[in-house]
């Protein structure tokens, strides 16, 4: 009993913001998520028998940091405190 009281779906893998286009950028709404399994919009206090533990996906590869170490040279390179 005490597990599922934790299984909301804003702690659901499925479970994804909601955002909007404004006139320049998108905005995310505050209050609805949107469900990929049941395909509507949920509660995110809700819960259902679909739910899946989060994950978090990371990008530490080589490729990424040398982007990283690039970008940083390039501001080195072009941002000077000269006036």
């Amino acid at each position: 009993m005490g597990r599922m009281k934790n299984n909301k779906c804003i702690r659901c893998n499925a479970c994804k913001q909601v955002y909007y286009k404004g006139r320049v950028a998108f905005w995310v709404y505050r209050g609805p998520y949107y469900c990929t399994v049941l395909n509507k919009l949920t509660d995110v206090n809700g819960g259902c028998e679909q739910w899946r533990k989060k994950e978090y996906k990371y990008n530490l590869s080589k490729q990424r940091f040398d982007g990283v170490i690039k970008d940083v040279q390039w501001l080195i390179d072009n941002m000077s405190d000269e006036e």
